[in-house]
């Protein structure tokens, strides 16, 4: 599947297209939370990929391509079993809008029979990546994947879900790209080598973020009965929880701090406090009382650009930042992407204002 990167161009025109959180009535979404729970996990019996990749080792000839397509496929059936594990045990643990004592699990292939059948017998919890289409030069389409959360009804298609939501980044891979400031540089090397064999696996740590935000936005349309926008219940939150943040410091990856801030460290060491992917890990996992600062991927900008008679689209994340609290669980800083193209890593104009 081939990724759409962004193209150096004389003329960018950008649709931003935001994703609106809910769709149907309150109280469609309120018989959702009475239904039993169903989780989409992803299958390794009939997978495409993996009989696709099983089917090229067995073609390929050198000793050399066969061992790295042979690696990709045991991370691959790796990341599947841990995503399934992963999410069945989160979701049990951190939703409370449906009973969790018995979840099902199903398949995409189970939600196509289940609409056509019309089964109306669960509320479908769903974590597994979606597809952005785009086109590039000569009008060749392409994909990309990208993690959403939604929760819809069984008898409906995913586009249809009660609440869709894009997910939080606690921890990324940073994408490659060349940094001047060699310190930075190497933390981005090994941040990549830390999450080498987690490429492809949403993390332990962005679903439980997402978990508790969304239900916290879910609640909160179910008792005002207002339909408001994660960016407005974000900010509300915000106002009423970021005087907490004064006098402590906030928790940033290493890697996705801005070159500016690395060259006036000093400025920043009473404010900011830059740590590992484990340590943000840990500090969600055992519910610390500590604020971390990440990214909210929140809208996809679709770019279409020109360079003479050639014509590109493409599609580019816009992230919001926020600080979240573990231990209450909850919102304590929002700031919504300044500008289309604002990307995950959080410059020193973002953090002044986070602190101002």
């Amino acid at each position: 599947m081939k990724k759409i990167v962004s193209l150096a161009v004389v003329f960018i025109c950008l649709n931003i297209s935001a994703q609106k959180c809910f769709k149907g009535k309150i109280g469609e979404l309120k018989q959702l939370t009475k239904r039993e729970l169903a989780i989409v996990i992803v299958p390794e019996k009939g997978n495409g990929d993996i009989e696709r990749l099983t089917k090229k080792i067995s073609k390929t000839k050198k000793e050399k391509k066969k061992l790295k397509l042979e690696k990709e496929l045991n991370d691959l059936i790796k990341n599947i079993k841990h995503f399934n594990i992963t999410v069945k045990k989160v979701v049990k643990e951190y939703w409370k809008l449906n009973n969790v004592e018995d979840i099902t699990l199903v398949t995409i292939d189970d939600l196509k029979r289940f609409r056509e059948e019309k089964s109306d017998k669960y509320a479908v919890l769903n974590f597994s990546p979606d597809e952005v289409y785009t086109s590039g030069a000569n009008n060749n389409f392409y994909t990309f994947d990208y993690n959403l959360m939604t929760y819809g009804p069984s008898e409906e298609k995913r586009t249809k879900a009660k609440y869709r939501n894009h997910l939080v980044n606690t921890n990324f891979n940073f994408p490659k790209t060349n940094f001047k400031n060699k310190k930075q540089k190497s933390l981005i090397e090994e941040l990549e080598k830390e999450k080498e064999s987690k490429i492809k696996v949403l993390s332990e740590e962005n679903i439980i973020v997402t978990l508790l935000i969304a239900q916290q936005l879910i609640e909160h349309v179910l008792e005002s009965g207002d339909k408001i926008t994660f960016s407005k219940y974000a900010k509300l939150q915000s106002d009423k929880n970021r005087a907490k943040l004064k006098g402590n410091k906030m928790l940033i990856q290493s890697a996705i701090t801005g070159s500016k801030v690395y060259k006036n460290l000093d400025d920043y060491k009473d404010r900011i406090e830059l740590v590992s992917a484990q340590r943000i890990h840990d500090a969600i996992i055992n519910k610390e009382d500590v604020y971390i600062g990440f990214p909210v991927i929140k809208q996809y900008v679709k770019s279409k650009s020109s360079f003479g008679p050639i014509g590109f689209n493409a599609v580019i994340t816009m992230d919001h930042k926020l600080v979240f609290n573990p231990l209450r669980g909850e919102i304590t800083v929002f700031k919504k992407a300044s500008m289309p193209l604002n990307y995950r890593s959080f410059k020193a104009k973002e953090i002044n204002k986070i602190f101002k």
